[in-house]
């Protein structure tokens, strides 16, 4: 190692004296100097140095003496150079220029030169003073250690450090007197006892410097900005810091008059800042802008003092804090707007001033079961509208708020309006509930969703955790759950933001659009649900785990049933007899943490034995297969069909399989079908018999008026031992012809039904020539059946036009109808749905009050109603129409002038009848409705009440337009329905209580 000592030493004049004492000192320091690697020279420096230098790569210069760059002269300090200060020395750039260029690998350090390795003593720091020119001085890739003020800046502009750790300072790490333009960008302010101290005295400026993107993390104060009166103190810059810790993250304080200055506090990380009493901001200086911050775990996130008046918050996330907002007295005409408070311990917003305080369109949720939130301590009145409380309950509204219905001698905070959803332009707010627990060696988190209607999904990160950031993340979609498939352990850092659709993987957490991180709590895993056979008495609970140093563990259940060890890990539980009385209890899993109380659940579900029912015996036709429909089964976990043929399913373990006859089957005419379905408890099974039968072909042809008819529908009905059923239907073609391929042996009805507006009042008829299916002829199917003639009856007489009408539907207590056949358009194509209210296609025809003369037919439409319009007035009878149905006519039915629409009448289909409810030959009975004419709604008298009334409405073409049933009502009682939705013109309706009809009709203005 060579030591050089600079000319400064050699051309100091010394006595001779003390010349020997000199070289012995020279001597003592050569011994005692560490040496940074063999081949670096030793340097010393100290005084004042008179022209420019620079200080070369691996080289060690060590500062003696204070040492002094005055005007003109500038230190340039090259990558790879150590400065070492001796203890209570210093540099002073004083109107010079010093440049340190530092690399991101070969960096530049300051640090302290012990004469001893045991002393400490710090050295006094590098003060920059008097420099004018912008950006020529300044510091790149730089390490300052153990300073007393490692960086002083006095009236001075310009100055950059860019990339450079400062630690380990007694005092401040960056002190600032006086000076604007100056930058602290990408550097790390750590271990200092204060961070940065920004002061502006009387009669000077401190303006537009910046604070960016830096770490700074300190004891007492991290940043701290102080302003005389007669200073200014306005457009500086503080964006996207990390501030953790300390007594206060940012302290802002004005002793002088206001200056609407507009500093801006924007895009920072302020984490686990105040301790017990302290701040995040302290805002005691006025129109400061606090925005697009996150606010974490801190005592109390911002407070408002006398001076920080004019201030605005704005897209803030307050997060887990103690104390969100405070506004103390005397911080007047601040504003604290589309911010996102959740999950703070204590309140979200605290008032001490009255004047001109604006709260509005923040969200304010995830307070649990909290109350005084937001707390009024000034005796006015104040709007606190337009915010969102996650809740539209005013009630619980109110006991968020603390105000003057809590103490009289405080104003009121007025908070109707509030808003009814999420203000989307406010930040993200955290998940919810974030929990990692281990489930078979396999890390799984899980949270509660997000509420937000703009929510796009979420991001989950993991791997190294450091000053607010993961090494690695993902994206999940609107996913809440995730296992982890990698080797992560389940004791590492892991967090879930939630994001909306303008995230962005880099800047979304501090633009508002992703949320803070919501890390996950450690939680005990009770195991997954489980089933228990109503035959066993006792389940071990084997799959739980607690993967955390706990002080108590505990299992309860929600039932009545034991277990014989609550307090470990894995006990045996012994249902109750309520518990197999329920089908299943709640057994809860609870560990005590670290004073924390974490809870899962499993749900144990007790089953009975499984059990299966099939459909009823059945018959098919040879060449068709089966549709297996209606198999119930309950309490099983799979299914398990078989056959003694030799068919095949399509899928045999499903409920409702179709099944393919095999050759053998069709042969031997039968087969049977078995289906099992199995649990953990047992198995059960049941069989369907199908009978294969033989098929046919019928045809024929269609006549009416002596022609041969084309476009009717056919239906053939094939009689059984105790019901008729459509089988099949066709339609005639051109010449009037219609073939059945596939009828099986049976006996049948053949039923023609014409388009209903055919101008030659052709009727529906059966073979051969018959209105009615009792008076028809039955087709014996025992062989291809040739030469069918079905001769359609023709209308009795023609009607005059008039301008009356019949309408009504039809009802049914269940189907009877083969829906493939009739819920479908007979004679149009149409897009509608059918058989939506009652069946389709059910042939009523009108005859005269004696049934002399039939005038006409039609079938209900696709909504089951039917009706006869532009009829001249008189009387009539209407009768139902369907094979092997008893027909039971209306009574009859008078229009004339008075009563020239009659509506709600009802056809009914059930047990074997086909009947009309509502009219008998006696008139049917007219409920007086009111008002009438009606514009909003009408008041129903019910009069005498039989089980529960059904109340319906129909307009003028027939359609029903309202139904309801109305339990629980008595004799007498008056019902008023709405009909504000109606539009203007004449209704009818119907009351229905236990098979008796009345009716009413009103007028709708």
């Amino acid at each position: 190692m060579k030591i050089i000592v600079t000319d400064i030493l050699c051309n100091i004049k010394i006595p001779g004296r003390i010349v020997g004492a000199v070289l012995c000192f020279i001597f003592f320091l050569a011994l005692f100097l560490p040496a940074k690697d063999a081949s670096a020279d030793t340097i010393y420096k100290g005084g004042v140095i008179e022209s420019s230098e620079v200080w070369t790569s691996n080289n060690v210069y060590v500062v003696y003496l204070d040492l002094m760059i005055e005007h003109g002269v500038s230190l340039t300090i090259l990558p790879g150079v150590e400065v070492r200060i001796k203890y209570g020395k210093m540099i002073t750039i004083d109107n010079g220029i010093i440049r340190v260029q530092g690399e991101e690998d070969n960096k530049v350090y300051f640090v302290p030169d012990y004469s001893h390795p045991s002393h400490d003593w710090k050295w006094r720091g590098l003060t920059i003073r008097n420099v004018s020119s912008e950006d020529e001085s300044y510091f790149r890739h730089a390490v300052f250690e153990d300073a007393q003020t490692a960086i002083t800046i006095e009236k001075s502009m310009g100055v950059s450090i860019y990339d450079t750790k400062i630690t380990e300072c007694q005092n401040q790490a960056v002190k600032m007197f006086n000076s604007s333009y100056c930058y602290i960008i990408n550097s790390e302010i750590v271990d200092n006892y204060s961070g940065i101290e920004i002061q502006v005295e009387n009669l000077n400026r401190s303006s537009d410097n910046v604070i960016y993107n830096c770490l700074i993390e300190n004891q007492d104060q991290n940043i701290y900005i102080y302003r005389e009166g007669g200073g200014l103190y306005l457009s500086n810059l503080i964006s996207t810091n990390l501030i953790s810790g300390g007594n206060n993250g940012i302290w802002i304080s004005n002793l002088g008059d206001n200056t609407k200055s507009e500093n801006i506090i924007e895009k920072n990380i302020f984490v686990n800042s105040g301790g017990e009493v302290g701040y995040g901001i302290f805002l005691a200086h006025d129109s400061t802008i606090v925005r697009n911050n996150i606010f974490w775990n801190n005592n109390v996130a911002v407070y408002c003092e006398n001076e920080g008046k004019y201030s605005t918050l704005v897209n803030n996330s307050f997060y887990e804090n103690n104390w969100a907002v405070a506004m103390g007295a005397g911080s007047t005409d601040d504003v604290v707007r589309n911010n996102t408070f959740s999950e703070n311990r204590e309140e979200v917003v605290g008032i001490k001033e009255y004047e001109r305080f604006e709260f509005i369109n923040n969200n304010i949720l995830n307070y649990g079961d909290k109350e005084n939130i937001v707390v009024n301590s000034t005796p006015f009145d104040l709007s606190i509208e337009d915010n969102y409380w996650d809740t539209d309950d005013s009630l619980k509204i109110s006991t968020l708020i603390y105000d003057y219905y809590d103490d009289p001698t405080l104003g009121k905070l007025e908070f109707v309006p509030f808003l009814m959803d999420f203000d989307t332009t406010n930040p993200m707010s955290p998940p919810c509930f974030v929990k990692k627990q281990l489930i078979d060696n396999q890390v799984r988190v899980v949270w509660s969703k997000n509420r937000e209607q703009d929510l796009a999904g979420y991001r989950l990160y993991y791997g190294e955790y450091n000053n607010y950031s993961f090494s690695d993340s993902t994206y999940l979609g609107i996913d809440t759950t995730y296992f982890f498939t990698n080797t992560i352990s389940i004791t590492d850092d892991i967090a879930v933001t939630a994001c909306d659709s303008g995230a962005v993987a880099i800047s979304g957490i501090l633009n508002g659009h992703e949320s803070p991180y919501s890390f996950a709590t450690l939680y005990p895993y009770a195991g997954g649900d489980k089933l228990l056979c109503k035959n066993q008495s006792v389940i071990n609970i084997t799959n739980s785990n607690a993967p955390m140093e706990y002080q108590q563990l505990n299992w309860s259940t929600s039932g009545d049933g034991t277990f014989d060890n609550k307090n470990v890990i894995h006990p045996n539980y012994y249902p109750g007899s309520d518990d197999i009385k329920t089908g299943s209890v709640l057994l809860t899993l609870e560990v005590i943490s670290d004073e924390l109380s974490l809870k899962d659940s499993l749900i144990l579900s007790i089953i009975d034995d499984p059990f299966v029912e099939t459909q009823h015996d059945t018959i098919i036709i040879s060449d068709t297969d089966l549709e297996i429909n209606n198999t119930y089964a309950t309490n099983y976990t799979s299914v398990l069909w078989e056959t003694t043929g030799d068919g095949l399913f399509n899928n045999y373990q499903i409920l409702d399989p179709v099944y393919y006859p095999g050759y053998n089957d069709v042969a031997h005419g039968t087969v049977n079908l078995i289906v099992s379905v199995f649990s953990s408890c047992g198995f059960d099974s049941d069989t369907l018999k199908i009978d294969i039968l033989d098929h046919f072909s019928l045809e024929g042809t269609v006549w009416g008026d002596n022609t041969k008819y084309s476009n009717a529908s056919v239906v053939a009905f094939r009689k059984y031992d105790t019901q008729t059923r459509a089988f099949a239907r066709e339609t005639s073609v051109d010449n009037g012809y219609f073939k059945f391929d596939m009828l099986m042996t049976g006996e049948y009805y053949i039923h023609c039904v014409p388009d209903t507006n055919n101008p030659e009042k052709i009727l529906p008829g059966y073979y051969a020539n018959k209105l009615n299916w009792k008076d028809s002829h039955i087709i014996n199917v025992n062989g291809d059946v040739h030469d069918v003639d079905v001769y359609l009856p023709q209308g009795d007489y023609t009607l005059p036009l008039g301008d009356a009408s019949i309408r009504g539907s039809l009802q049914e207590e269940q189907s009877t109808i083969n829906s493939d056949i009739y819920c479908t358009p007979w004679f149009d194509y149409s897009d509608l749905e059918f058989c939506t209210a009652g069946s389709s296609n059910i042939t009523v025809l009108l005859y005269n009050s004696t049934f002399e003369k039939i005038l006409d037919f039609t079938l209900t439409d696709n909504a089951g109603n039917f009706y006869f319009n532009n009829l001249p007035y008189g009387t009539y009878k209407l009768k139902g129409e369907y094979a092997g149905m008893e027909s039971i006519p209306s009574g009859a039915i008078s229009l004339d002038q008075e009563n020239r629409s009659v509506s709600g009448i009802v056809l009914i289909m059930e047990n074997g009848e086909l009947k009309f409810t509502g009219y008998s030959d006696s008139e049917l009975s007219l409920t007086e409705i009111y008002p009438n004419p009606a514009i909003d709604k009408v008041i129903v008298p019910l009069g005498k009440v039989d089980g529960e009334p059904t109340i319906e409405i129909f307009n003028i073409t027939g359609s029903k337009v309202f139904s309801a049933v109305y339990p629980d009502v008595s004799d007498g009682q008056e019902i008023e329905i709405d009909i504000s939705r109606l539009y203007p013109g004449i209704y009818s309706g119907r009351i229905i209580s236990s098979g008796t009809l009345s009716s009413f009709k009103f007028f709708k203005k």
